[in-house]
């Protein structure tokens, strides 16, 4: 009876959530002028207008830029594992 009443929604349910400046430079740690500055780069989402002086973002744009940002990236480079470094059989000294 509570499922009828009240249905489980997933993520792309949820209703669009605006959120001013403040809110994102606390949620992502960066300033203004930083935030605009990777805006004009390409490199953060951006706003919505809400009237001649006012813009929001969408909290979902704001989240997923989170996690691509946090998101595991494919090694390059960086130090074997144990299971790869090369055994000659012999110490370096010897």
């Amino acid at each position: 009876m509570f499922e009828e009443q009240h249905p489980v929604r997933d993520e792309t349910d949820r209703p669009t959530r605006l959120i001013r400046i403040r809110e994102v430079q606390h949620r992502v740690g960066l300033g203004r002028s930083t935030i605009y500055r990777w805006m004009a780069e390409g490199k953060f989402p951006k706003p919505v207008r809400l009237g001649s002086y006012a813009v929001a973002w969408n909290d979902a744009d704001i989240e997923n830029w989170v996690k691509e940002l946090t998101a595991p990236k494919p090694k390059k480079y960086g130090a074997l594992r144990d299971s790869e470094i090369p055994r000659s059989g012999r110490c370096a000294d010897s």
